[in-house]
């Protein structure tokens, strides 16, 4: 799934994307929504900071880049049937290769398709016979290194069983520059257990980010925090962030700020920094960022538990709703529970509010045509929480018993209570000891505990 994170340029402010979540609760799973009620992001207690602070940060996969460089063997027999191989499947796919390049957006558009042939042929030739280094990718193209990275990755696609021209070119574009290999060179550098900061790849870094390309500057703030400068790094990373917007549509290769998930997006990295410089303000503030920009469902759920601190029941139902449809386990049983509460009257519903009390409430009386009663309510609950089961969410199992108990359907309750008996913490439980015992007892009624209906 794409970050949602894309960079813009030149300066401008980042754009929030507002939607109602009428047009996003039967979308796919992917579907974004923005609230664009103004809700205020100082909270005393600081649930983002509690939420954050219990989150190790999570390493995507990444390839490791390895320096080197050397040339390909091109006078074995099975060197020169890689090299024709390749150039027949560059003969024969280039225009399919190409369409699907620029739709990736892994070059400029203004690359012609006879342009990216050239290059590519000569790639395949070049990268057979010299060592990957500036000089010799001038003999590929003498132009944006970029270009040539972008021209690779595209061949790679097809050509995956001779890679030696995919990382030949990583390689070569990295000493000429180009962002992505360098970025990706630095990030390595950082994961070793100690690292000099004055090879040629962190030179090229700060170059590039004091040109303000948004990876670069992702990845220099990174730097600095190694290095201990944290007012830099933060600096850096906040005038990144204003340069930044989400995006409802899947990120282009040059556009995405994480490079495939391979970096946090910067919103999500400055709740880091600011948590470990114990600016919790700023921590709470950047979770709402996203939580209501960037759909993100973690955000959402730290967000939403704000909310419940201060009973701000709207919100925190939009919160929640969306990082449920986003297909978060958790987020599933949380608004069953919020519906069952609504069932037993513990929270009021948006039909117990003011009429002119937020658009939410407005919505609602359009999709339902009448205020929803408590039978309505009750379904939601019962259908978040096969949702959640569905999710891989066993807590869920617990309320769904009871319900489906409730509603007479003995044989589809045994067949849910006997999925927790792979979990011993839940299955040795007292209460389902005694759901377990009675369930088949028609003058036994069970209950949900209130332990079972966290929010």
């Amino acid at each position: 799934m794409s970050s949602g994170c894309r960079s813009i340029s030149p300066w401008s402010p980042r754009l929030r994307l507002y939607s109602h979540i009428c047009r996003r609760i039967n979308q796919p799973l992917s579907s974004r929504f923005v609230s664009p009620l103004p809700i205020p992001t100082r909270i005393e207690s600081s649930p983002a900071v509690k939420h954050y602070s219990s989150q190790k940060l999570r390493r995507a996969p990444r390839r490791r880049w390895i320096e080197g460089g050397n040339t390909f063997d091109a006078d074995t027999p099975e060197g020169k049937q890689k090299i024709e191989r390749a150039q027949q499947v560059l003969r024969s796919d280039s225009t399919a290769i190409y369409k699907s390049a620029v739709k990736g957006n892994l070059f400029d558009s203004k690359v012609t398709q006879s342009t990216f042939e050239e290059i590519a042929r000569r790639l395949i030739d070049v990268s057979a016979r010299e060592h990957a280094n500036a000089t010799t990718l001038k003999k590929v193209y003498d132009g944006d290194p970029n270009i040539v990275l972008g021209v690779a990755t595209a061949l790679n696609t097809s050509i995956q069983w001779h890679e030696h021209v995919y990382i030949w070119a990583v390689f070569a574009t990295a000493d000429a520059g180009a962002t992505i290999p360098v970025v990706l060179f630095v990030k390595n550098e950082l994961n070793k257990p100690w690292t000099s900061y004055q090879t040629k790849r962190f030179m090229q870094l700060e170059v590039l980010a004091k040109r303000n390309v948004p990876l670069a500057m992702r990845m220099q703030a990174d730097v600095y925090w190694d290095q201990k400068r944290y007012d830099k790094a933060v600096e850096l990373l906040e005038r990144l962030h204003s340069r930044t917007y989400p995006s409802n549509t899947r990120v282009g290769y040059r556009d995405d700020l994480t490079v495939e998930d391979r970096f946090s997006p910067p919103w999500r990295r400055l709740i880091e920094y600011y948590l470990h410089l114990e600016l919790n303000d700023k921590a709470d503030a950047m979770t709402k960022v996203g939580a209501l920009d960037y759909q993100d469902p973690d955000a959402l759920m730290a967000y939403a538990h704000v909310m419940k601190e201060r009973e701000d029941w709207e919100v925190y139902e939009q919160c929640v709703s969306v990082a449920a449809t986003a297909g978060n386990g958790i987020a599933c049983l949380r608004l069953g529970n919020f519906y069952y509460l609504m069932f037993q009257g513990k929270i009021p519903s948006a039909d117990q509010l003011p009429k002119d009390a937020s658009w939410f409430h407005t919505f609602f009386h359009k999709m339902f045509g009448t205020p929803r009663t408590l039978a309505d309510f009750r379904k939601l609950a019962a259908d978040w929480y096969a949702l959640a089961l569905l999710h891989g969410n066993k807590k869920a199992i617990r309320n769904l018993v009871v319900l489906l108990r409730e509603d007479g359907h003995l044989e589809d309750a045994y067949k849910a209570l006997s999925e927790l008996e792979i979990s011993p913490e839940h299955w040795n439980s007292p209460h389902i000891v005694k759901l377990r015992a009675r369930i088949g007892d028609p003058t036994f009624r069970p209950n949900i505990p209130p332990s079972w209906l966290e929010l």
